[in-house]
């Protein structure tokens, strides 16, 4: 198994020799004008065997970067090397001086799917931290949703009352992609508490219709979903991005 995902991860890197992998690996890692996902594979390969200068460097990257887009491509890095020692770190700097840091690690966190008690409880609480950035707390509320922490579920139907609508759309979310067999009732219960809500997520669409396809996808109202469609087909005074929603949406899609 190693052999044969080392052969993947030096075709997939470009590595010219086989003969010295881990320098090569390190290297990727290193470079930081690779793509995240090549330097994140490279960490996770070394890990793989028992070395851990890849992680380790990944997080001193991490902490010396100040810059938002700096830092969310560190951040995207560390979720692809899938490490649990990045774990205890990123929470952490969820409480940085730094907000882009603080945003950073929620994302992050939610991908590291190890790690579904310690990152949900840290996220959660940072969720429902108002004094934290509006960012991060959204970023926080999305990334619940890869975690499948039942816990959550109480913060994230609190946060769908919220006066923003990003806030309300990003928890949404959260709550509609939660499985965990003891919430679905309230779940779906919260879920059309918002079938009225018109506040529009910036380059998506309504909370609403969030809510409609979450509720199509995991309870039973893929007939509402095909109506809405239908009406939305038909309205001439729909607007674009419920067009978008439709067409992404629609059962052929």
């Amino acid at each position: 198994m190693r052999l044969r995902r080392q052969k993947k991860l030096n075709k997939k890197a470009g590595l010219k020799s086989k003969l010295h992998p881990v320098i090569e690996l390190l290297g990727i890692v290193a470079d930081r004008k690779k793509f995240h996902g090549d330097r994140g594979d490279a960490a996770r390969h070394l890990h793989s065997v028992g070395d851990k200068r890849g992680i380790n460097f990944l997080l001193q990257e991490f902490f010396s970067l100040e810059e938002k887009t700096d830092l969310y491509t560190a951040a995207l890095a560390l979720e692809e090397s899938e490490d649990i020692a990045a774990v205890g770190p990123l929470i952490r700097a969820l409480h940085d001086k730094n907000p882009h840091r603080r945003h950073a690690a929620a994302r992050a966190l939610g991908w590291i799917r190890q790690a579904k008690r310690r990152a949900g409880r840290a996220l959660t609480a940072m969720l429902a931290d108002h004094t934290q950035p509006q960012a991060a707390r959204e970023e926080a509320a999305e990334s619940l949703a890869y975690l499948d922490y039942a816990p959550s579920v109480p913060v994230l139907a609190k946060v769908v009352t919220e006066s923003d609508p990003r806030m309300r759309f990003w928890a949404c979310f959260g709550l509609g992609s939660i499985r965990v067999e003891r919430c679905q009732k309230e779940i779906e219960a919260t879920l059309l508490s918002l079938l009225n809500d018109e506040g529009e997520m910036p380059t998506f669409y309504s909370v609403r219709l969030e809510a409609l396809m979450l509720l199509a996808d995991h309870f039973n109202y893929k007939e509402r979903l095909l109506q809405e469609i239908e009406r939305i087909d038909h309205d001439p005074s729909a607007s674009e991005s419920d067009r978008r929603w439709a067409e992404w949406y629609r059962p052929q899609n």
